[in-house]
């Protein structure tokens, strides 16, 4: 008895600590050819079950852990209804795999490219802005409510990416 609670306690501790230990989440592959849906599951290791976190029948994509390994963030193509339905195409969300809450720090229209982590707090979120023109804006995962971003109305907080 005395080594499984020994067993239970570092399982735990671990979890708490690094969870990508514990944990392995991923992206299902599309059930159909043409399907463009697709969720996300995690695994519980060493035990093999899965588990399926989202249930939005809607794209995503580039589901990569902080360098931490304590959230994971990932593309989901949301398409909110708004005056023009291509102003909020594309949302970067987080999970934080300790309670499995899911958080949006960015909505974005379909100029929206790529993510990427820089820390263990700050993502770098990419849009194309024009042919060739890159711009890129550094977004807290900490912020109480999405950046959005639509129909360019922000450009004073995107930063170019000059050409080499």
């Amino acid at each position: 008895m005395g080594i499984f609670l020994v067993f239970l306690v570092a399982y735990f501790l671990i979890f708490f600590f690094q969870p990508s230990k514990i944990l392995y989440f991923y992206i299902s592959p599309q059930e159909f050819e043409f399907s463009n849906q697709k969720e996300i599951f995690f695994e519980i290791k060493p035990f093999s079950i899965d588990i399926q976190l989202t249930d939005t029948q809607k794209h995503k994509s580039h589901l990569t852990w902080s360098p931490n390994k304590k959230y994971l963030a990932f593309a989901e193509r949301i398409m909110e209804p708004a005056e023009n339905p291509f102003d909020r195409e594309w949302a970067i969300k987080i999970i934080n795999p300790k309670n499995f809450r899911i958080k949006t720090i960015f909505i974005g229209d379909d100029h929206t490219s790529e993510h990427q982590w820089l820390n263990d707090n700050t993502i770098r979120i990419y849009i194309n802005a024009g042919t060739g023109v890159r711009a890129y804006r550094d977004i807290d995962i900490n912020i109480p409510e999405p950046f959005i971003f639509a129909e360019r109305k922000s450009p004073e907080f995107w930063t170019p990416i000059k050409a080499e």
